[in-house]
């Protein structure tokens, strides 16, 4: 759909809910995310409603139709289900004071459009589209989409202090979007980022994990070293933040600014268990030394073995090395796993050609089947024998 130039992709269940609205005499304007991206030329995720109708009249004017979620209606929201899709559709609103640094104590419903665009956090999130009557831009948003700017709508130290976590938003879009934090902006966010300790770990968490996920984060983690000192009480070297540049996981890159770190630390926000272990485990083994003494299959499977290390950790450990260290044997190391992997080596007793049953069979039981499994493994990786059943059978026997 097209209205002032703006090229704009709205499913038909979003379009029954606008024409619904302004059937009935509201307002009623897409507005948010999904403005800001059809108007950088991307398919929007999801869609927010906003309308001059009161909630009461938003539940009358869907109920009767459509089932309606109405678990929001104290601060504007009704969602009806249309076609199967939630429709969050909000009364525009002004919000009252913010004693918690993160939700207004009240709101007041408003009918004017402006009023509710101007409660919104930055420029490029605060523009509205109809289809009927076009795009709503009320504070230089576009213009700050073009410049590639994150702007706050009105005074920023206002902004931030009604919801500390806006700074935290600012530099997810900064590092998700390549935009840049405009300077007024950037500087309320340097004197008031210790507010963001009144957020709770887990919404810290959240955005920080997608700002790590872009690929501008490095940029972003250099002009604002406020942030990791104040919710992480970490300070990355530049030889850190020059490894987090090239493509990686966010895993990855919590792992590289941890380098040298309690990774403790990271409990504090509440990481997902998976992420926490791949971090931990990376950092702990970037603390092993690691060289061309491992430049062996064998010797690295060793290694690998005694620092519980499975290949695909140990792949990561090696990147990890090579954006840390010039000098870092990465080559070799590679060839050597590549090469372990190849000649079928055992990292685990699964892997290793002899089972327990056969080690039963040949006379062992109990612990011993443990420690000859343990025997046999060094044996393959210190080359004294192949890992066929065979080999390890006649291995047995001369021993």
């Amino acid at each position: 759909m097209s209205a002032c130039g703006l090229h704009f992709f709205i499913p038909d269940y979003i379009q029954t809910a606008l024409r619904t609205l302004e059937a009935a005499g509201f307002e009623a304007y897409l507005v948010g995310g999904c403005v800001r991206d059809a108007l950088m030329g991307v398919t929007p995720e999801d869609y927010d409603i906003t309308t001059s109708a009161l909630p009461e009249q938003i539940k009358a004017l869907f109920g009767t139709e459509y089932k309606t979620i109405d678990t929001g209606m104290k601060h504007g929201t009704v969602a009806p289900i249309i076609e199967g899709h939630a429709v969050e559709i909000t009364t525009f609103r002004i919000d009252g004071s913010y004693s918690d640094n993160r939700h207004p104590d009240s709101v007041r419903f408003s009918a004017k459009l402006f009023d509710d665009l101007s409660r919104r956090d930055f420029t490029v999130n605060a523009m509205a589209f109809s289809p009927t009557t076009g795009l709503a831009d009320c504070f230089g948003g576009q213009e700050d989409l073009q410049k590639r700017c994150i702007r706050c709508v009105g005074e920023a130290d206002k902004r931030f202090g009604e919801d500390a976590l806006r700074m935290l938003r600012a530099l997810r879009f900064s590092a998700v979007l390549g935009f840049t934090v405009e300077e007024q902006t950037a500087n309320s966010i340097h004197k008031n980022i210790g507010s963001i300790l009144n957020v709770s770990a887990e919404r810290i968490y959240s955005e920080l994990k997608k700002l790590l996920a872009g690929d501008n984060c490095a940029a972003v983690l250099r002009r604002f070293p406020c942030l990791l000192q104040t919710v992480l009480g970490i300070t990355p070297s530049p030889t850190q933040l020059a490894a987090l540049e090239p493509e990686a996981t966010v895993g990855f890159r919590l792992a590289v600014l941890f380098i040298g770190e309690d990774c403790g630390r990271l409990k504090s926000l509440k990481p997902d268990n998976k992420t926490f272990r791949y971090c931990s485990d990376l950092v702990r083994l970037y603390a092993i030394p690691l060289g061309m003494e491992q430049a062996s299959p064998g010797a690295l499977f060793l290694w690998m073995r005694a620092h519980q290390a499975d290949c695909a950790t140990m792949e990561a450990l090696l990147e990890l090395h090579r954006r840390m260290e010039c000098a870092f044997a990465y080559e070799a190391l590679c060839e050597s796993l590549a090469e372990a992997r190849l000649k079928n080596l055992p990292l685990t007793a699964a892997e290793l050609a002899l089972s327990g049953e056969d080690l039963k069979k040949s006379g062992f039981s109990g612990r011993e089947i443990g420690e000859k499994t343990e025997q046999l493994i060094t044996a393959v990786l210190a080359g004294r024998c192949e890992n066929t059943r065979g080999a390890l059978l006649a291995y047995l026997s001369e021993e």
